[in-house]
């Protein structure tokens, strides 16, 4: 597979310093995760770098990329999770390490994925679990977690003589259904305000404050084209974009 950068191990050797119990566990909590239709971005390139979502959150996204909080931690898949307790009797996390290895690898992943203008970035968009994984071995960053599991799962994903099968959806930006009646009409509202301001380029700037592409709110719109609803508005200085309660 190659290496990450010189004094970093590739993905066969990594792979092989896991013990036969974390194996177990990754191949549990992987088990899980597969049983989910989808998943987020966030979701599929931290699993894909051996990261658990849902212990990790010390690892933030940001747009473009990945930063960490101060003095980070986060949990492999194969560290089972548990609780310890310090000199002082405080309880705290157990199961979470600094994984230099896993981050590494997920910045690598996070260039690569960035480098086909046609993929999402909106760290929410969804995809099925497959087009993650057979992204990843059409760029040789195969998981080095993909062998451990059962046949079965590895031929579903890859197909019987370990080509990609069948073409699964990329990701999209989320559904406009997702989208609540209330928020598409707050989002109407906004670039409405933002006209009548003299704003430019007021789509972009609404879309930018809702986390999203101008050309994902107009697909919105496009979606939703229901009227503004009675109630929706935006504070009256132009300059303050923050959501009415």
């Amino acid at each position: 597979m190659g290496f990450l950068q010189s004094g970093f191990v590739d993905h066969s050797t990594y792979a092989g310093s896991f013990t036969e119990a974390e194996r177990a566990h990754a191949v549990e909590t992987l088990r899980e995760w597969f049983h989910h239709d989808t998943w987020t971005l966030r979701e599929g390139l931290f699993l894909l770098a051996g990261i658990d979502p849902y212990r990790s959150d010390d690892l933030i996204c940001i747009p473009g990329g990945v930063t960490t909080a101060p003095s980070p931690s986060w949990a492999r898949i194969t560290k089972r999770p548990g609780v310890k307790v310090d000199a002082a009797g405080v309880p705290s996390p157990d199961g979470l390490i600094l994984d230099v290895w896993a981050l590494r690898e997920l910045w690598e992943l996070l260039r690569l994925w960035h480098s086909n203008p046609a993929h999402s970035t909106d760290w929410s968009s969804r995809a099925a679990p497959a087009y993650y994984v057979r992204w990843a071995i059409a760029k040789e960053r195969a998981p080095y977690w993909f062998d451990w599991l059962p046949e079965q799962r590895r031929v579903s994903i890859v197909g019987p003589e370990g080509a990609p099968g069948e073409p699964v959806p990329q990701p999209q930006a989320p559904n406009a259904k997702r989208w609540t009646r209330e928020r598409t009409d707050e989002a109407r509202a906004l670039v409405a305000r933002l006209k009548t301001a003299g704003e430019r380029a007021p789509t972009q700037k609404a879309a930018k404050h809702f986390g999203v592409s101008a050309a994902r709110l107009r697909e919105v719109f496009r979606a939703n084209p229901e009227p503004i609803a009675a109630g929706a508005h935006w504070p009256s200085s132009a300059t303050k974009l923050h959501r009415s309660k």
